[in-house]
Formats: structure tokens, sequence, C-alpha cells
């Protein structure tokens, strides 16, 4: 998708783009990286390296050694994790109830502990990317549910989880439905009416209330493992709802604007301008969490641009049109920062582009995922709060595989698929909520029964190693279902064209 040449109309007619599709930026259906990053990413990150640092200066989690696959023993810092297979992964910290062999106690029914495990494994399509992207939108060799099979069937080929092989139930949502609630409901009723899973992972490419909703009254362990999570009430509300490479909405929409105020980019005397959505998740955590923080640190908001909430593709063109006018708006306002994520990003910058507009952009997450499509003049203006390097950092500057991603590397493969440098993103996603989900069943003893599961991913604390967050750092434990623990500043540098991690590693803001 190149710039647009003569104003919003071009954009606007390109595009075709829902608000709501900002979540396919983390959807990881396909790739949005330059073919040249994709061939650069396949050198860099094709073989097995012994040490390094991320852009930026920090030292991942766990980048030596050589392969890791289930039943071998990785070495990455304190604690340890009994991995599929039989083998241990080191952790960041021991947790309480967390160690590395099987255990028993409450919650842990070693008479359930035999048979098949029945987990439902949901799964994006993206059948609308390239109308949405452009023509700079690569699409993947492998779907979200090519690689989730891959992970059943590697994880199996080694005996399974705690000895019981996954029997799998599939499902797929596509961001091209014109009404998304009807995909989701119709893949809840696959999961818990047709079928009944004990549980559901992988990526949903947003969050849906009425599949939420579905899977609480199954009393069914949802792991998300898409960027949408919802926010600090719907954790409240869904005991058994976990996420595990996103905090919650709170946490995400704060961050974009601490992480700036602690990098000196916004100040009391910034005018700042939000593009949101009114869904219900995110006016609550706009109200309850982001517009105290303003207010207790007399920052100005002095525009609010607030679009109806998107439930499907039905909805593009009023998107499209909402953020043309939204940017001339806070244009007119006055505004130096704006508050915005994903592809409305993308349009809103190119229109001000075309104005010769160049205000900064309050962020979260991957700031590589703009490259392709804006000019350095806009990118320089990003300032991000990034936890995930796939999508951070762009291919040819993406650190080492950690034992973690290089034991997801082996399953997928045996699995029957591949992990190229493009999609490492969409298959570490894959191959994570499986591990962590994997982790307590192990530490239950076999037993995958929800209440026994969820028993013991609130005992992880600390100790759970993700493939996915910014040095694998998590955290989980009874009120505390947002696995991400850390993050660091990502901005454009002009020295490499590209993205980078600057400053210190940070834990997030509590919300």
């Amino acid at each position: 998708m190149a710039r647009a040449a003569h104003g919003p109309s071009t954009a606007a007619r390109r595009l075709g783009l829902a608000l709501g599709i900002a979540a396919l930026l983390a959807t990881g259906c396909g790739s949005t990286v330059a073919t040249s990053q994709q061939q650069a990413a396949g050198q860099a990150l094709g073989q097995t390296p012994s040490g390094g640092q991320l852009t930026g200066g920090q030292n991942p989690t766990g980048t030596t050694g050589g392969e890791v696959v289930p039943g071998q023993t990785t070495t990455a810092s304190a604690g340890t994790t009994t991995l599929p297979g039989g083998g241990t992964q080191t952790g960041s910290a021991a947790g309480s109830g967390s160690g590395g062999a099987p255990v028993t106690g409450p919650g842990s029914n070693t008479a359930k502990a035999t048979g098949p495990i029945e987990i439902g494994f949901i799964g994006g399509k993206c059948s609308n990317c390239g109308a949405v992207l452009g023509s700079k939108y690569a699409q993947g060799a492998y779907s979200d549910t090519d690689f989730n099979r891959a992970m059943v069937n590697g994880l199996n080929a080694r005996g399974g989880i705690a000895g019981r092989k996954i029997k799998p139930v599939y499902a797929e949502v596509d961001t091209a439905s014109p009404d998304w609630s009807s995909d989701f409901q119709a893949a809840c009723a696959t999961f818990t009416e047709d079928h009944h899973v004990v549980a559901v992972l992988g990526l949903s490419f947003a969050y849906m209330e009425n599949f939420a909703s579905c899977l609480a009254k199954a009393g069914v362990v949802w792991i998300n493992g898409g960027n949408s999570g919802g926010d600090k009430q719907v954790y409240r509300n869904n005991p058994k709802y976990f996420t595990n490479i996103a905090p919650t909405e709170d946490v995400e929409l704060l961050v974009s604007v601490t992480s700036a105020v602690e990098d000196g980019w916004v100040t009391p005397k910034s005018r700042l301008g939000i593009l949101q959505a009114d869904c219900p998740a995110d006016q609550r955590a706009y109200n309850n969490t982001l517009k105290p923080y303003l207010a207790a640190h007399h920052l100005n908001m002095v525009s609010n641009q607030t679009i109806k909430c998107v439930s499907g593709a039905q909805d593009d063109g009023n998107a499209v049109t909402f953020i043309q006018h939204a940017e001339l708006q806070m244009r007119s306002d006055g505004v130096d920062n704006v508050i915005i994520v994903g592809i409305p990003l993308i349009l809103f910058a190119e229109n001000a582009e075309s104005q010769q507009w160049h205000p900064k952009y309050l962020a979260f997450f991957g700031g590589a995922v703009y490259e392709p499509y804006l000019p350095p003049a806009q990118l320089a203006n990003i300032h991000g709060a990034g936890w995930l390097p796939s999508f951070d950092l762009n291919a040819s500057h993406q650190p080492p595989l950690s034992p973690v991603q290089r034991t997801c590397r082996d399953l997928i493969v045996r699995g029957g698929a591949d992990t190229p440098a493009a999609q490492y993103s969409q298959a570490f996603t894959a191959c994570d909520s499986v591990l962590l989900y994997a982790r307590a069943v192990q530490a239950a003893g076999g037993d995958a029964s929800p209440a026994a599961v969820t028993r013991q991913l609130d005992a992880l604390g600390t100790s759970y190693v993700s493939a996915m967050s910014l040095s694998g750092a998590t955290t989980l434990g009874p009120g505390h279902h947002d696995a991400p623990a850390a993050y660091r500043s990502n901005t454009y540098s002009s020295s490499c064209s590209c993205f980078q991690y600057a400053g210190p590693s940070r834990p997030f803001p509590k919300a």
C-alpha cells in the first residue's frame, strides 16, 4: 500500500477499511513486511544463533544453547517448567505451585487424568487483507489453522500433554465477514454444542462479548492469543479467561501515553487527540483509566473523536469516512499528539501527509508494521510502547530465537508445517498459548478440568517464559490474567530506516 498521492479520497477508495480491523496488524493473517525484509529475515533468523542482542541493546531471555525440543532441558534464568513430553524449561522466577514436575494437591484429580483432551482452536482468516492493506501486503504461506494443526500434530507425536493426546476441534473467524458476531457465535457452538471442549486456544482477531459469554457459560478455559483482549472488567467477569500476549485494554491505552510522558514526548503543554470507538470495553478503558490519568497529570485532551463500534466488514465505508473527518478536525483543533493504533493510524497518517501535517502519534506495539506503508516524515513521529519483538521490529532486526521459540519451531516443523521468518509472530502466537496451557495441565498431574487448569495458571507467578513477549517475561496470578509483564519504548531511527527499542525495560503501568 503506497501512501496516498491524491489526498484522503484516494486512500479511502483503496483501503475500504473498518476501524475494528485495526486488529489485523496483530492477527498474523499473513505478513505486512516488505519482501526485501522477508528475505533478510530468512538469512538472519534461519539459523540457531548463540548469544546476541535485541535492537536497542537488551539481551533476550535465554539466547544461548542449541536446538530445544520437549524432553530436553533449556537454560534461561531461575525456575523450571515441565514441557510437554517430559522436559523442563527454565523460567524467570519460581511461582507458587508452578514447579516443573507434575504435582498433586487442590484441583488435581489424577482419576480424570486419562484419555484425550478435547481442545478448541480458533483461527483468524483475513480474506480482505489485500483490499485493506494494498499491494504491499504479502499473504503468508500458512494460516492460523495451519499452525494450530501443526502444534497439535507435533505435540501428539511427542505423547501429547502429560501423556494425554490432544483431540482438536478447529473453527475459523473471518475479518471479511459482514457480521463478526455471527462468525464467533458459530465458532462457540462448534466448541460447546457440537463438541464439549475444556479449553479454547489460538488467536482471536477481536474480543467479542457473545463469544466470551458463550464460553464462560460452558465453563471453558479461554486463553486468547489476540491483541484485543478486553478491558479489566472483562477479566473480572470471566474468571477462566486469560490472554497470553496482550495486557488489558486499560493497560494498552494507558501505556501509549505514560511511555510517551516518561520519554518526554508529551508534557502538560501538549494538545492531545484520541481516535476511539464507542465499544463498551473501549469506553470503559478510556473513562475508568486514561481519563483519570490525564486529569491527575494535567494533560490536555482537546479532541475526542469517537466512532460507532464496528461489528463487521459492512461498516468499512463509514469507518474510512470518519477517520478522514477525525484527521481534519484534530488539525483544526490544534492537536499535536494523536492517540491511535493499527490500520487507522496508517490511514490517518496518509491523510495527514497529503496535507503536509506531521503530528506525533502515541501507539502501543508494532512500530515495524507501519514501515512499508508510511513515509519517514510520518514514521519518525510514532512513539510506541512495545512488548512483542516480532511486531515491534522488522524481520531483519529481530533478536535471535530464544530456547522457547526454538521449541515452538521444532514442534511446528514436526507437525507438518514450517516457520518462515515472515510468519514468526503467527507461528509463535499459536505455539505460546498451547505451551502455557500444557504447563498448567502438567502441573495439575494431567488433570485438564477447567477448575484445575485455572488454579494452576493462577499459581504460575512470573515463572512462565513466553515465546512472544519481550524477553519472555510474564506475570500471572489470581486477579491478574493478562500475561505480558514488561515493555520498551519503540521509535523510528533514521540511521537504519527502521523501528528500534529504546531505553530500559519497564513494567506496565497499573490500571
